[in-house]
């Protein structure tokens, strides 16, 4: 979710935080403002849903005024909702259920239905910039790392931005389409953008670690293990074998 959109000023804040619910709420964006507000207990679920209700109807109120939410808007809720994902997604799951009655409180099911319009958008951009090779080249690289069996981390390098998804050693056949689906995209990104793509594996006794870098907006060609090891900084307690993958 992080790969679209940045930032916002205080005038801005100030939509996302209007009427007396936003006074409700610690100053700040969606993300400082959850962190000041859980400060106190942080392990509390009554807390964390507390924020998401008052949260449901900050958002509610914008919405059924028409509002269009713009680019730092949209980064703002994205950057608190993957905040949200990594940290409390779990542990609050079942309270979730609970008081909303098997749905997500309103907030999330906002910043979710906002996400998935950014990133039609995205993936359109992407479609239309690739050539025919292009996708093949994007399907044999998605092909390639999903059938490695074993517990992967996948970082997408473009630029100054570093994008990271870890994989299990076996997806589940429930969660394959999507994942493979979202794991297409960031790799065609890589090549219509030069960029890099690493990926690590775990083996018996090392970390195996090979990458990918994406040649003329057209295709994808292995790292050599010598540009690897120049290019990484390997971390003296971690046992790191590089590895140049044949296409």
């Amino acid at each position: 979710m992080s790969n679209i959109l940045k930032r916002r000023g205080k005038e801005k804040r100030k939509k996302l935080e209007a009427g007396l619910a936003g006074d409700m709420l610690p100053p700040g964006t969606m993300l400082v403002s959850f962190k000041k507000y859980m400060l106190d207990e942080p392990d509390s679920v009554d807390r964390v849903l507390d924020y998401l209700n008052i949260r449901s109807a900050i958002l509610s109120g914008l919405v059924d005024k028409d509002h269009e939410f713009d680019a730092d808007e949209r980064q703002e809720m994205y950057d608190f909702y993957d905040y949200f994902l990594e940290n409390y997604d779990d542990k609050t799951k079942l309270a979730r259920m609970e008081r909303w009655n098997g749905e997500e409180p309103f907030v999330i099911q906002a910043i979710q239905n906002l996400y998935d319009q950014d990133n039609e958008v995205y993936r359109s951009d992407l479609d239309e910039r690739m050539s025919a090779k292009a996708k093949i080249e994007t399907a044999a690289l998605v092909d390639r790392i999903l059938n490695i069996q074993k517990e992967k981390v996948i970082s997408i390098v473009i630029g100054n931005d570093v994008f990271s998804v870890g994989l299990d050693a076996v997806i589940k056949p429930e969660d394959l389409k999507k994942t493979k689906e979202n794991l297409y995209y960031s790799c065609a990104e890589m090549i219509l953008e030069s960029g890099l793509a690493i990926v690590c594996t775990k083996a018996e006794d090392c970390t195996e670690v090979f990458a990918v870098v994406g040649v003329n907006g057209n295709e994808w060609l292995p790292v050599s293990k010598e540009d690897l090891s120049d290019l990484l900084d390997e971390d003296e307690d971690e046992n790191l074998e590089y590895v140049e993958i044949e296409k």
